[in-house]
């Protein structure tokens, strides 16, 4: 019985033997010729910076591809995936593949040069006359250097107390988000107003200005287009002084009073007020000014 016994546990561990130097044989081989998960991709490991206008082929700019059976497969690499931003920075997936099948995949960091966060811009002046109807959807709109256009992902909160039938000043906040995970806010107010003197409309060819901290601050007149007093209009053309009216009469730009100012070394958003005063008819309007 003892005999039989150690015969079985030589032949058991025998069978063990051969059994595990099989399985490190497989592995070696595997490895030698690389199908021990794909091929080895070679990553710089520095942040790369680009612009929003490289394509695909710079962004594989450096990148390699080696495996062990099919030598060099660089160009079987492509870019997999970038992830939304974070921290300033996205994340380049790449994958390679050979000739088994087998994918194996890296990242990379890299940053745009010249990349600006969404924008908005207004349509009209948010400033209106009691019972005049306000469609805050229609008025802003949203543009993006990555996905161009938007709007549609705007989100809009206003103060709960909102009426045009009351007058008053209402905070709104105009929102978006791009497809790489960047967000834009605007927050500022909405004037409701009464006017108790015949209106005269002032139109801008932006309600909305972006500034960067430090530029000199911008000439507010110049982006009044015209301004209509009843049944006269006055239309600037760009850069000039003054206009001509429909009645024959002038208008200097230099005569529209302009009340607020935006500091140029701080952040934030700041409101100017353009008024037009004639005899018989005063307007104002509303520009916004964004100091980033």
């Amino acid at each position: 019985m003892g005999a039989d016994m150690r015969r079985f546990r030589m032949i058991w561990a025998g069978c063990f033997i051969v059994v595990a130097a099989v399985f490190l044989a497989v592995n070696v081989v595997q490895r030698i010729w690389g199908q021990d998960g794909g091929p080895s991709i070679s990553v710089p490991k520095e942040t790369f910076t680009v612009s929003i206008e490289d394509g695909e082929d710079v962004l594989l700019q450096d990148v390699t591809a080696q495996d062990g059976r099919d030598g060099d497969v660089t160009s079987s690499v492509l870019v997999e995936s970038i992830s939304n931003f974070y921290n300033g920075l996205r994340e380049v997936t790449y994958a390679a593949f050979d000739s088994d099948g087998n994918v194996t995949k890296a990242t990379r960091s890299i940053q745009y040069s010249d990349y600006t966060a969404p924008r908005f811009t207004l349509s009209h002046s948010l400033r209106y006359q009691t019972g005049e109807e306000i469609d805050l959807d229609e008025l802003v709109q949203a543009t993006d250097c990555l996905d161009g256009d938007i709007t549609s992902k705007i989100k809009v909160s206003t103060d709960s107390s909102l009426s045009t039938r009351t007058a008053g000043v209402y905070q709104v906040t105009f929102s978006v988000t791009n497809s790489a995970g960047d967000s834009a806010s605007l927050t500022t107010e909405l004037e409701v107003y009464d006017p108790d003197y015949n209106d005269a409309d002032i139109n801008l060819s932006t309600y909305l200005v972006y500034c960067q901290e430090g530029d000199d601050e911008p000439d507010y007149r110049s982006y009044v287009t015209s301004v209509v007093a009843g049944s006269v209009r006055y239309t600037f053309s760009e850069g000039a002084a003054s206009a001509t009216g429909s009645d024959g009469s002038t208008l200097r730009r230099a005569a529209l009073r302009v009340r607020g100012t935006a500091d140029m070394d701080t952040a934030g958003v700041y409101q100017i007020y353009l008024t037009y005063q004639g005899e018989d008819y005063q307007g104002t309007t509303l520009l916004l000014v964004v100091v980033e």
